[in-house]
């Protein structure tokens, strides 16, 4: 039978076995003159070596998938096929056998390497044989294959008289244990809760015991506050997968950070792979970046402009972070390498000289004074309003393009000075202000009067004192103070009297004591991480509902549904707020509600604190068919004690399900 392998496979599995130190016989060469006699022959292997097979026939010696091999026979000792020398070394090694003619039906030849036994191989009497692989003979040098049929037997012939074909090794692999982390990269986004991460690190070629270190290495820029490394050490025992154990702690600001592990062996013998493992952590409250500040001139011949502020505890990087306004929408585009620092205003130049710069008529520099403006169908005449008209959205988003602070500015009032919108509104100032003094900022204007504002951070580095001076960073704050409470203190400031500022900014988790009435525009903004459904209620009064949905970027569902949620316990069924609606009032203080966001970022309410207590009637409609949930929210802008345990008048707290989405 010939031999069925084509030339050009032939060629590929040389080259192939050449190039990677592996190799393999197909017994294409062996002479098959006397087929059906018993003798030795030798003949020129694939691999270059002279090979030989005593008491060995070709005739009746073909495989159906394979074809020519190498009979040998079973009644003489010292049957076998044996290759010449090969370098390289050996690693596994492959071969195919099957009984030839009738008999047992079954048996197994034995493999030697260099005369040592490596493995015996089984066979039948199917005319495709056997294929076994012996792994693991990892012999390194010179090496010689034998295998022989080693029956022994008379010279009559007999039942276990085989055939063998395609021999196939690879090459010798050194086996030094090697300790790997799996990978050298992994991400996991922080929550408001403490969880726990595995990562993964394998021990290969087990040779003795293996103990190694985990360290966090310093390049690391988590605070150690926010994590808890549980693993300080391994113990390997066999080739095996192993975890480090690492806890994610909630952390105060909204930085993305990195935890840098490091592995090291200290006892055993083990290469090291991948020794460092950097998990990034990713979190998911956004900064506490807010527009302060909006200023329109009406007849588009003045400077305008719009200010931010950092509320953050922290610097904020801004780069390439933009500033959506006017009615076409125009954009601009913060450059690389910008940076916000902490308690800091940046103000954004959108001037009217027709190329988008500052006239600069007003005494303060801004600090972005060149607008790019990336709206082709805004005009570049010197009557250009920027901001558009006299209202309009301002939209400040992240360079992710999640939105971190809306505000519309203007509520109809041009006229003058307009401090009732969600930031500070500033209609057609005059321009009749000649300090050049570099500590004017847009803030300093108040009804058209320039005031000198100063910044203050609260630092609680006595006490909780508002009037000891060390508590604040550049002096106890007067009436003109824009001050910032941040968070993560231990101090918070309480005041004896009451007090006057010009604004003051608080971080979330920061408080606030002031033994007076609060009065004044609140801003306060909730960060909504996902997008899921979540309960909200307004912290604020005065907060208009359909307002508030037309600034928000709530979802759209079926038919004119917006994702806003009432919940009606009567029907019982959630109700939606309808697109279109006009006229819907403010929320209702203690009222909660459900919002659906497009996308993650802040919500803000606008209003006044409420200052006493908050009556909500709570109803049992399970007389008529509906049921007894009740949706009562937070009225207020810090948290309050609910009381959870059951009893023969309070039901537990529970939160209901709304579109199969968990709240």
């Amino acid at each position: 039978m010939t031999k069925r392998n084509p030339c050009l496979l032939l060629f590929l599995i040389l080259t192939y076995f050449t190039v990677h130190g592996q190799g393999t016989e197909t017994f294409t060469n062996v002479p098959t003159a006397s087929g059906t006699s018993y003798i030795t022959r030798n003949w020129t292997g694939d691999d270059g070596s002279t090979w030989e097979a005593t008491h060995s026939r070709t005739s009746s010696a073909t495989f159906t998938t394979s074809g020519q091999g190498i009979g040998i026979n079973d009644d003489k000792a010292n049957a076998y096929v044996e290759s010449g020398t090969i370098s390289g070394g050996i690693g596994n090694l492959t071969l195919t056998v099957k009984q030839i003619f009738s008999g047992s039906n079954s048996g197994s030849v034995t493999v030697y390497i260099n005369g040592a036994s490596v493995g015996t191989v089984p066979y039948n009497n199917t005319e495709e044989g056997i294929t076994t692989t012996i792994n693991g003979i990892n012999q390194a040098g010179d090496f010689v294959i034998r295998v022989a049929n080693d029956i022994g037997g008379s010279s009559g012939g007999g039942d276990n008289r085989v055939a063998i074909d395609n021999i196939i090794w690879t090459a010798y692999s050194p086996s030094t244990p090697t300790i790997s982390f799996d990978s050298s990269a992994s991400s996991e986004t922080e929550t408001d809760a403490t969880f726990n991460t595995s990562i993964p690190i394998t021990l290969s070629n087990h040779d003795t015991d293996v103990t190694i270190s985990v360290t966090v290495d310093g390049s690391s820029t988590a605070e150690t506050s926010d994590y808890t490394l549980n693993t300080s050490s391994l113990v390997f025992d066999a080739d095996e997968t192993l975890s480090v154990s690492l806890d994610i702690n909630d952390d105060a600001d909204s930085d993305n950070e990195t935890i840098v592990l490091n592995i090291a062996v200290i006892s055993g013998t083990a290469d090291t792979g991948t020794s460092q493992h950097t998990i990034t952590i990713i979190d998911e409250d956004l900064p506490q970046i807010v527009i302060t500040e909006i200023m329109y001139n009406s007849s588009g011949t003045d400077d305008e402009w719009i200010e931010i502020f950092n509320a953050n505890g922290a610097s904020v990087d801004i780069s390439n972070w933009t500033i959506d306004y006017g009615s076409s929408p125009t954009t601009f585009t913060f450059p690389e390498s910008t940076t916000i620092a902490d308690g800091e205003y940046i103000t954004i130049a959108c001037g009217s000289n027709g190329d988008g710069t500052f006239n600069n008529d007003n005494p303060f520099t801004p600090d972005q004074n060149n607008l790019s403006v990336t709206n082709a169908n805004v005009a570049t005449t010197s009557s250009t309003n920027y901001l558009g008209n006299s209202s309009g959205t301002i939209t400040l988003k992240s360079s992710g393009g999640s939105t971190i602070d809306t505000v519309i500015y203007d509520d109809g009032d041009v006229s003058s000075t307009d401090g009732d919108g969600p930031s500070y509104e500033i209609i057609d100032v005059a321009a009749n202000n000649t300090s050049t003094d570099s500590n004017w900022q847009a803030s300093a204007f108040n009804g058209g009067s320039p005031k000198k504002v100063s910044t203050t951070t609260w630092l609680g580095s006595t006490n909780n004192d508002w009037d000891i001076s060390t508590n604040w960073s550049t002096g106890i704050p007067n009436s003109n103070s824009d001050i910032l409470i941040p968070n993560g203190l231990i101090n918070y400031p309480t005041a004896s009297g009451a007090v006057t500022m010009n604004s003051v900014t608080m971080n979330s988790g920061a408080s606030v004591i002031a033994q007076s009435t609060f009065s004044g525009t609140m801003i306060y903004n909730r960060n909504i991480p996902t997008t899921n459904w979540y309960l909200i209620s307004s912290p604020v009064v005065g907060q208009d509902i359909d307002m508030f949905v037309a600034t928000e970027g709530l979802a759209s569902g079926t038919g004119n549904n917006i994702g806003l949620g009432d919940y009606n316990n009567t029907t019982p069924e959630w109700e939606y707020y309808q697109n279109g609606t006009s006229g819907t009032g403010d929320f209702i203080s203690g009222d909660g509600r459900a919002v659906l966001l497009t996308a993650t970022g802040n919500i803000t309410f606008t209003g006044t604190l409420y200052t006493s207590d908050v009556d909500i009637s709570i109803t049992d409609a399970t007389g008529s068919g509906g049921n007894t949930f009740n949706l009562v929210g937070n009225p207020y802008p810090s948290f309050i004690a609910a009381n959870n345990s059951a009893d023969a008048t309070n039901n537990i707290l529970k939160v209901n399900d709304i579109d199969n989405d968990y709240l």
